[in-house]
């Protein structure tokens, strides 16, 4: 028998039972525990029975005791079990084999959770004996990959790559074949349909010049995404909350934000703004003004994805962000700590598997061109976040738009998509209504126009 730590969790019985269920099922049972579980999850040397299983199943569907031995040997890994008989005799023979294969996974599953903790713990001992400066984020990182259950070997072979993506490629099929967004979707059908919605795990950088929008942008995407049963966790760098709430009511209700904000709403206006705080209290937007360092942001968005998987996290904005520590500010140019901003917000990206929408502010030097069409280099501290952005999204107002605005009339606003890595880059338009502070898509603010002009005719008839 193999020799078991018993200073660590773990079942070596529930284990063998286990994989002795596995041996003798052929159907699509087999496949969906071989999908919940890694090798990982079990002890020495039941990894590599279970990867041997894993390899079997993708090639032909089964996992005999037979073809486990003959798969180890190629493996080189037939060595780690004690005998020639514990295949046979220990695990399909396992005395635990009538226990039902949900309870002896859900076992296993568990033990392994106990065992990464137990593991975790005594990395973060040793951070803090070494007073290790990361050591806060590390455990706090560390904990949230249990609970979330992304504590896994981080090397996979070709066959697990290429099996997983047959998996993502099938999904994008389906969605594309109902003209679903791959992403999350942002609301905005033309956009949706050049970027494939928000895709994690993207950091998209939304920017644009004062004034022009970004932050009722980035409101309305938001609330596309919650009245979809999705979740959102909103970080106001720049506004307290009840300007955030104000917005949102105008939007939604819809109301001219002006008359919330002084308070000569209307009888009948009051009723509009009550009905939309009951709408607006139903929906999954957290919302955060106090946070102001890349580790604050990271640890609050870790602790609610834990609990309550997020679909989005928005950030307004990034210049106002401050990096983990106040020697990293002392030793480098401002470039710089931005740019260890943007590589923090790539990696929480990549931890939590979403989307990271962030408002960043254009240099001002574009004021003075007589082209005011925004480049990527026109972005403050240019470079890093260039480079580490996933998507670069451009809002701006052509000159003769501008009266327009000054009147807070709806008018166009330009949202070009001017980098993309994995798609194409492009123009797209969409109709800014100020006094709601709420954008439409560009075909449905026609339609409400010719649906207006058709009524009124009616009425003059």
């Amino acid at each position: 028998m193999a020799v078991i730590d018993v200073r660590i969790p773990g079942n070596a019985e529930a284990e063998r039972a286990l994989l002795g269920s596995l041996m003798t099922l052929r159907s699509n049972k087999l496949g969906m525990t071989i999908d919940t579980l890694c090798e990982d999850d079990f002890l020495e040397p039941h990894n590599h029975i279970f990867k041997a299983m894993q390899v079997l199943y993708r090639r032909c569907g089964t996992c005999s005791d037979y073809a486990i031995k003959q798969e180890m040997e190629r493996a080189g890994t037939y060595q780690h079990l004690p005998d020639e008989w514990y295949l046979e005799r220990d695990c399909k023979g396992s005395m635990h084999a009538f226990v039902p294969l949900e309870e002896l996974t859900e076992t296993v599953k568990s033990e392994a959770r106990y065992r990464r903790l137990y593991a975790a713990s005594a990395t973060i001992a040793h951070m803090a004996l070494t007073r290790d400066e990361n050591a806060l984020e590390e455990a706090e990182k560390l904990i949230t990959s249990i609970a979330l259950g992304t504590a896994r070997n981080p090397v996979s072979s070709l066959q697990d790559m290429m099996v997983k993506y047959l998996k993502v490629l099938d999904d994008r099929r389906d969605k594309y074949e109902r003209n679903i967004a791959i992403g999350v979707p942002t609301g905005f059908v033309d956009l949706d349909r050049l970027t494939g919605g928000l895709q994690p795990p993207d950091v998209i950088i939304l920017a644009a010049r004062t004034s022009v929008g970004k932050t009722a942008f980035a409101l309305n995407v938001g609330l596309n995404i919650v009245q979809h049963s999705r979740h959102v966790l909103f970080f106001s760098l720049e506004m307290n909350k009840d300007s955030l709430s104000q917005r949102l009511i105008a939007m939604d209700a819809p109301l001219d934000q002006t008359s919330l904000r002084d308070g000569s709403v209307d009888d009948s206006e009051y009723g509009q703004a009550v009905e939309a705080m009951g709408r607006l209290s139903s929906l999954h937007m957290d919302v955060d003004d106090q946070s102001r360092g890349i580790a604050e942001i990271k640890s609050v968005a870790r602790k609610i994805h834990a609990t309550d998987p997020l679909n989005l996290v928005v950030i307004d904005y990034l210049q106002l962000m401050r990096s983990a520590t106040d020697d990293v500010r002392k030793s480098s140019t401002r470039a710089e700590e931005v740019g260890t901003i943007t590589r923090a917000l790539k990696e929480l990206a990549m931890e939590l598997n979403i989307p990271i929408l962030v408002l960043a502010q254009l240099n001002r030097k574009i004021e003075d061109r007589s082209q005011k069409t925004p480049q990527l280099s026109d972005l403050r501290e240019s470079g890093n976040i260039e480079m580490d952005a996933d998507v670069v999204i451009f809002l701006s107002v052509e000159e003769e738009e501008i009266a327009k605005r000054k009147e807070r009339l709806p008018y166009r606003v330009s949202v070009s998509v001017s980098k993309q890595r994995n798609g194409p880059v492009g123009d797209i338009d969409l109709i800014f209504k100020p006094r709601s502070t709420r954008y439409e898509n560009k075909q449905d603010y026609i339609d409400e126009l010719l649906e207006r002009d058709s009524e009124y005719q009616q009425e003059e008839q």
